[in-house]
């Protein structure tokens, strides 16, 4: 090759390596420049979340020279192969005097890159800068993330216990609260689904809660659906000779627990459950409220009386209270009972059609009533109220049955894991 295209080539090579120094240092979630800090003081919530550096091993420099030997050269290809793995790489160097900082700490650093990006092994590097009594370029890296998951779907009002393994960072928690009972051709509400990632302490242990569904009721069923495992409550009944059907049941609540604590103590997450919906004739009326919202309003049938009204939902201050009857003026109306602390409150029985149970939850939601009239349907239960941690978000969980709770943990971060 020519002197002058060689020359070339190699200011091309230069450039390169210099871009993605730049590119590498500035996609590291490590600060690309740490002079004088120890390789384990990273920021804080990097480490909440990840790993610590471990040394893999490091390579010495004659004075005034950045340049690598074939004895270092020979220890890096043997690195490389370590590094496969890694998720990131942190080049260390090392200087002895003051003067160097400069200038070959940076030449030392670039030529243990170019090394390596000329055997093709081009991982996300972050430089750091200290001073020792030799002069050396270490190499530490942080292994790539390994994940698990463990599921509990079986519904329990006894604590469920789960400790969480050596080496892991972050947990990731998803807990469902169960679905309200059917009180015969409307729909019942749905649990919470409440998220959040929390900071890992290997050999802590959760006590977890699962809640159950609430009992369905098919027509001309007089009993009301059965309570969910964990606060749910138990529909209206039919009474009577001529009554159509009775009122589903509440659904139980889920929750994560710190060790020691039950559902008097006091909890890290719940999830409520879903009230359960009023004997109806049709699938809007009477509907059961899904975690945090109100029971729906029964419907008229035949005449313009009002039908009962859906009971409310608990909220973080208190149990759901049943709401006020639009028609006051009928002896025969029945109030559903109101929540009390983790559990709802029954639903109102009905000489027509019963009442939807209230769901549990960090407050239960009332049962709904029944007005009263002649033809009038009654109210579905208020679905009970979720307890989200602070930066936890809370949903709706439309799939949910029975409740559930999912843990995933992992020796990376999953997400938040800076509390």
């Amino acid at each position: 090759m020519a002197p002058q295209v060689f020359a070339k080539a190699r200011i091309r090579f230069t450039a390169l390596v210099a871009t993605l120094l730049i590119c590498a240092s500035m996609s590291s979630p490590i600060a690309a420049v740490q002079a004088d800090t120890p390789i384990v003081s990273y920021p804080a919530d990097i480490a909440a979340s990840a790993p610590g550096y471990s040394l893999v091993g490091q390579v010495t420099f004659l004075p005034k020279s950045a340049t690598l030997s074939a004895s270092s050269k020979r220890l890096l290809s043997g690195y490389i192969t370590k590094l496969r793995s890694a998720s990131k790489v942190q080049i260390k160097s090392f200087y002895t005097k003051p003067s160097e900082r400069s200038t070959l700490i940076a030449k030392r650093s670039s030529a243990v890159m170019t090394f390596f990006i000329s055997r093709g092994f081009v991982p996300t590097f972050s430089i750091s800068k200290g001073t020792t009594s030799a002069r050396k370029t270490q190499i530490f890296s942080i292994p790539s993330e390994s994940s698990s998951q463990v599921n509990f779907t079986t519904p329990s009002a006894s604590p469920v216990s789960w400790t969480v393994p050596a080496d892991t960072k972050c947990l990731y928690f998803m807990v469902a609260g169960a679905k309200g009972g059917s009180g015969s051709a409307s729909d019942p509400g749905y649990g919470g689904l409440v998220t959040f990632a929390q900071r890992a302490v290997p050999g802590q242990t959760f006590n977890l809660f699962i809640g159950g569904v609430g009992g369905s009721i098919s027509f001309y069923e007089p009993a009301g659906g059965a309570a969910g495992i964990n606060g749910g409550a138990v529909g209206g009944e039919g009474l009577g000779y001529d009554w159509i059907g009775a009122g589903g049941g509440g659904g139980g609540w889920s929750g994560v627990f710190a060790n020691g604590t039950g559902p008097d103590g006091p909890p890290i997450a719940i999830a409520g459950g879903g009230g359960g919906s009023a004997s109806s004739a049709d699938f809007l009326s009477g509907a059961g409220g899904d975690a945090g919202v109100d029971g729906r309003n029964g419907a008229v049938l035949l005449d313009q009386s009002a039908g009962g009204p859906g009971g409310g939902t608990g909220t973080l201050d208190g149990p759901g209270t049943p709401t006020d009857l639009l028609n006051l003026t009928n002896s025969d109306a029945r109030y559903g009972e109101a929540g009390s602390a983790r559990n709802g409150g029954t639903g109102a029985a009905s000489p027509l059609r019963g009442a939807g149970g209230g769901g549990g939850g960090y407050f239960g939601g009332a049962g709904g009533s029944f007005s009263g009239t002649e033809f009038g349907t009654s109210g579905g239960g208020g679905g009970g109220s979720n307890f989200v941690p602070a930066g936890g978000v809370a949903f709706v969980a439309p799939l949910a049955t029975d409740g559930s709770i999912s843990i995933k943990y992992s020796n990376w971060s999953l997400g938040t894991c800076k509390a």
